[in-house]
């Protein structure tokens, strides 16, 4: 059997051209410029043998480490000590910045996503605790497809905002089963209650924005409704039978 060798010709932000030598033939081939394929032919050196294998960690420098995990467009970042988890969505950020500490060693890129990452996850983390503190008034839940919050067992607000009520199963024999029956509650925050927030947690400065002020701002409302009885828009709705 002849020797065997793959070596990347030209590399793109959207793909790899690879030249691949199988028993003194040569041909090319054009492969997707993800993360993987990076590591696995651009930085073939580090990522040797590493499909299938997870938690392996691949020094880039400066405190910039990469490692695969069992999902192929998940990676683990490390930077400084501090760990994050990428998403499937973040795929050609990742790859565009390990590619440029890589050949370039410019390490910005890295580092900014890495922050973006860990930011976004020490933010959902308070949120979360943020919660769990309202008590059991408060319980998270998905309905109809939906992630978010249910108040008092009769509001619902998702995450993106939106906020619903609760309706009661409808028990006729001519209606479809159904997982719920949501109703649209047309709820809206005062200005003061949606400015923009900067907090420390864990040592890392998180800001909340719009989106997530309206909608703790929306929990905030509906468990504390009684407050609010002189909002006759905001009341003809949450105290509605």
């Amino acid at each position: 059997m002849g020797d065997r060798f793959t070596r990347v010709l030209n590399i793109t932000p959207n793909a790899i051209l690879l030249l691949e030598h199988r028993d003194g033939k040569d041909t090319t081939r054009l492969i997707p410029a993800n993360t993987f394929n990076t590591l696995k032919y651009v930085m073939k050196g580090s990522f040797e043998d590493m499909v299938g294998r997870s938690h392996t960690r691949i020094h880039i420098g400066d405190n910039c480490l990469i490692s695969p995990t069992t999902q192929e467009y998940v990676f683990c970042l490390e930077y400084d000590g501090m760990l994050v988890h990428t998403t499937p969505e973040a795929d050609k950020q990742v790859c565009e910045a390990i590619l440029k500490a890589y050949s370039e060693q410019d390490f910005k890129p890295f580092i900014k996503l890495f922050d973006d990452l860990y930011s976004k996850r020490q933010k959902s983390e308070f949120l979360e605790l943020f919660m769990i503190a309202l008590g059991q008034r408060v319980v998270s839940a998905t309905i109809d497809g939906l992630n978010g919050y249910v108040v008092d067992k009769e509001f619902f607000v998702a995450q993106n905002g939106n906020a619903y009520r609760i309706l009661p199963p409808d028990d006729s024999k001519d209606a479809k089963t159904v997982s719920s029956n949501l109703a649209f509650l047309c709820i809206v925050p005062r200005n003061h209650q949606i400015k923009p927030m900067n907090l420390m947690y864990n040592n890392v400065r998180i800001a909340l924005g719009q989106q997530e002020q309206i909608f703790i701002s929306k929990i905030m409302m509906l468990l504390n409704r009684e407050k609010y009885k002189g909002d006759k828009v905001f009341w003809g709705q949450v105290n509605r039978k």
